[in-house]
C-alpha cells in the first residue's frame, strides 16, 4: 500500500512538472514571437526615437506637458448651515479638515437612513 502511494505521488509529480516545463517553453516561445515579430520592427522603424524619448519623458521641441483638471472644482457652492463645500451635483465634497469629514460622515448616515 505504501510503494502504491509514493509510486503514485511520483507520478503526479512528474505529470506537474511537465506541465511546468510545457508552459515556460510557451512563455518563452511567445516572448521571441513579439520580439521578432514586433519589437524588432518597433526599433528599426523611423519613429523608433520618438517613442522611447517620449516613454523617458523627453519633449521635443515646440511640445509641452497638458494638465487637465477638474471641470467641477470652479463650480463649488458653500453651504453655510454645515460649512460644507459641495458642487452644483452635489458629488464632490471638501473634507480637508477633520472636522468638515466628521460632518460629511454623520449627515451622510442620517440621510440614509
Amino acid at each position: 500500500m505504501i510503494i502504491t502511494v509514493k509510486t503514485y505521488i511520483n507520478y503526479s509529480a512528474i505529470i506537474d512538472e511537465i506541465d511546468r516545463v510545457q508552459n515556460d517553453i510557451e512563455s518563452v516561445n511567445e516572448e521571441i514571437a513579439y520580439s521578432e515579430n514586433f519589437y524588432k520592427a518597433y526599433l528599426d522603424s523611423e519613429y523608433a526615437p520618438y517613442f522611447l524619448a517620449h516613454k523617458n519623458n523627453v519633449l521635443f521641441y515646440n511640445e509641452m506637458i497638458i494638465r487637465f483638471t477638474n471641470p467641477y472644482e470652479n463650480t463649488n457652492t458653500e453651504d453655510e448651515s454645515t460649512n460644507t463645500t459641495t458642487s452644483e451635483l452635489g458629488s464632490w465634497v471638501d473634507i480637508s479638515n477633520p472636522e468638515k469629514a466628521r460632518q460629511h460622515f454623520i449627515k451622510s448616515k442620517i440621510n440614509k437612513e
